[in-house]
């Protein structure tokens, strides 16, 4: 459940939604992070659910003698007045087994405040890709009809943004090393078999029986008048995007307006990944800043817009100043 912090009602109904996916390289949950420290965005509440392992921490937005000992949970949800979104910073993978029953909690709260477009901040990885991928933007973006509708010519002509291509699902899986990639095939049925244990209440026994049906189809027959088999077809796959790929189609089923944006990466030292995907967020939001001292040193000394926030100091196992903890 959503627990806000006060006691004010929230009409959010002209505000945007922004969240990451838990997504290569975390890259998703890094731009979130530039985006609210650099926003001075304002924790308005978190997400109380069991769907999400549960997490407790300094906050990663203040300084090291600043607001000692105020606390970051798992999940938490800021303010943006002057731009008017919402952001969820998601901090802690989910329950094994529970991303499904996490995707129907996020659709029902955001039906129930009525945001006026979702945003998806992903990533997938960057060595599927093809000829034609390698030597474009590393940026793809995916969005629901009424996005499509509204913004689709203003991404394509005027961002010069590309539109996520059709996944293949007979395409040749092996590289020119011979080493053999994850089959799409095989990505589909795993995510089918996840999404039938999240759904159904079926138990152990039950649970072999559906695994076993799942990786006898054949999911590369799209006429098939297998109904579970029409269901289960994917138009799009987003490899190592966490949630992004379910919550598009639910989001499509219940005609939520959705755009998610993603960056080809790979793991390792994600902060440029994370610099540039804001950027690219950045380029449709136009975004209002605050008067905020930092972020004009760093347009002026690192060609970008963004202030650091504080946590990223300590990423590869720096010293940690005992301010910063107690």
């Amino acid at each position: 459940m959503f627990v806000p912090i006060g006691k004010s009602k929230h009409n959010w109904e002209d505000y945007s939604l922004l969240f990451p996916s838990i997504c290569v390289g975390n890259v998703g949950q890094l731009t979130i992070d530039l985006i609210i420290y650099s926003l001075k965005a304002v924790k308005i509440g978190y997400f109380y659910h069991d769907s999400l392992l549960a997490l407790v921490g300094n906050d990663p937005y203040s300084e090291y003698n600043e607001h000692a000992g105020k606390l970051m949970l798992s999940s938490e949800i800021y303010e943006d007045k002057i731009n008017k979104y919402i952001i969820i910073q998601q901090r802690s993978p989910f329950s094994k087994g529970r991303r499904g029953t996490f995707r129907k909690f996020l659709i029902s709260w955001i039906k129930q405040y009525k945001f006026s477009k979702i945003i998806n901040l992903s990533a997938t990885f960057s060595y599927i890709r093809n000829d034609q991928q390698l030597k474009s933007i590393p940026l793809r973006f995916l969005c629901s009809s009424q996005i499509e509708d509204k913004y689709y010519r203003y991404l394509t002509d005027n961002l010069k943004w590309i539109h996520l291509e059709e996944s293949d699902n007979n395409d040749t899986q092996v590289s020119e090393q011979g080493i053999k990639t994850p089959d799409k095939q095989n990505i589909m049925r795993e995510e089918i078999i996840n999404d039938g244990f999240e759904d159904l209440s079926i138990d152990t026994n039950q649970q072999k029986l559906f695994t076993n049906l799942v990786k006898s189809i054949d999911l590369s027959n799209n006429k098939s008048d297998n109904d579970f088999v029409a269901l289960t077809t994917i138009k799009y796959t987003i490899q190592g995007g966490g949630i992004s790929q379910k919550l598009f189609q639910d989001c499509c089923k219940e005609d939520i307006p959705i755009l998610i944006l993603l960056k080809f990466c790979d793991e390792g030292d994600n902060t440029d990944d994370a610099i540039q995907l804001a950027n690219y967020f950045n380029q449709l939001a136009n975004l209002k800043f605050p008067s905020n001292d930092i972020c004009y040193q760093n347009l002026t000394n690192k060609g970008h817009i963004w202030a650091i926030p504080p946590s990223w100091k300590l990423f590869f196992g720096n010293t940690n100043p005992p301010n910063f903890i107690y």
